[in-house]
């Protein structure tokens, strides 16, 4: 079992997936829309998709919209809060990314929220070669993970945060030799304890350039943040937008 199944539970989609409010993730779309050029009714793929706030957002715009997510709960929830908002073109695929397999299929693909990362070199690259493959010839890509070299210039070995009833004890460290952020988390709530972990690859920018090249993307930008700012070693964010090789 990799960290993925413990880490992502239902007390994470509590307290950190559905606490972002809407306002925000109209922001967000407005950024990845600003970005992709796609008229109406594109289909997008929406890898990592979690509780679906982007994928529903995006369908309730127009755009015929599936969201990829290993989480089966989380899911589910998807699900139920894309038919609250009628959002009748967002649909849901329980899929491990890594088993992630279609053939220029989507007219652009998104990654965003740092659903990308989360194995080792070999196998990330093998999940940003079957992303690409799956859109469409000069389809657009929109993938969004933290910057390595904001998180070390504001690296916290140890932080703490209270949500409602409940403590959050983490424990972070560097790997060097895998460029992996370690996170140990512990979480105290009505006298009982769960401790999760969660690697992430960080990626600088020429290594992220270095996989867009190596799967002929072209047209490519960075950008540091959510406001769509160019990427600059201070940027809190990485995104990367490209199209794909014809």
């Amino acid at each position: 079992m990799d960290w993925t199944e413990s880490y992502f539970d239902s007390f994470y989609a509590d307290a950190f997936l559905s606490e972002i409010d809407e306002k925000r993730t109209r922001a967000q779309v407005d950024i990845i829309l600003a970005n992709l050029g796609l008229d109406t009714p594109a289909m997008i793929a929406d890898i990592g998709c979690g509780l679906g706030r982007h994928t529903i957002e995006l369908a309730k715009r127009g755009y015929v919209v599936q969201g990829f997510d290993s989480n089966a709960e989380y899911l589910k929830r998807a699900t139920e809060s894309a038919a609250r908002q009628n959002a009748k073109n967002a649909f849901f695929v329980h899929m491990d990314m890594r088993d992630f397999l279609f053939k220029e299929e989507f007219d652009a693909l998104i990654s965003v929220w740092v659903s990308f990362g989360y194995f080792d070199d070999e196998t990330n690259a093998d999940v940003f070669a079957r992303m690409i493959k799956s859109v469409k010839p000069g389809g657009n890509v929109f993938i969004d993970v933290e910057n390595r070299e904001y998180i070390l210039q504001h690296f916290q070995p140890q932080s703490w945060k209270m949500k409602g009833d409940t403590l959050i004890l983490e424990r972070s460290s560097f790997d060097h030799n895998r460029s992996m952020n370690v996170c140990k988390r512990m979480i105290l709530r009505k006298g009982q304890k769960t401790t999760t972990k969660r690697e992430i690859r960080l990626y600088s920018a020429h290594e992220l350039m270095a996989l867009a090249h190596a799967n002929d993307l072209y047209d490519i930008k960075l950008l540091g943040d959510w406001e769509g700012t160019p990427y600059s070693v201070r940027s809190p964010r990485l995104i990367l937008t490209a199209r794909v090789g014809l």
